[in-house]
């Protein structure tokens, strides 16, 4: 999306703007793309349909940033571990931090102990 802003008349300074919504949309595009992973519609919005990907029997859900840190609660992996048993699928959280030191970007994994030490 690009918005303009009138400086004096007849100037403006266009400028991208890209919603977080966008961003996330954009990130789970790539990632999928470089897994070889199935995308979910509408990101797991719809009631029958959980989590941001699939990939065989693995439900991913991702979170994307450009900060550096990402806050993380036990609500967001318990909503995760019952929406993939719903499925019947491994839940796996895929945390990626672009822009990190303004070098590169970082990804992480975070899934059940149980699942990684059966």
């Amino acid at each position: 999306m690009i918005k303009s802003k009138n400086i004096k008349k007849g100037f403006s300074i266009s400028r991208s703007v890209q919603s977080a919504k966008e961003y996330g949309n954009e990130q789970e595009q790539k990632i999928a793309k470089e897994i070889d992973a199935k995308r979910t519609p509408n990101s797991g919005a719809t009631p029958f349909m959980k989590g941001d990907m699939f990939k065989g029997n693995i439900m991913f859900d991702v979170k994307s940033t450009k900060h550096n840190q990402f806050i993380l609660t036990i609500d967001v992996l318990e909503k995760l571990e019952d929406d993939a048993f719903k499925n019947r699928k491994i839940p796996i959280l895929l945390l990626n931090f672009t822009n990190v030191k303004k070098t590169m970007s970082k990804r992480w994994v975070v899934m059940p102990y149980d699942k990684f030490f059966p």
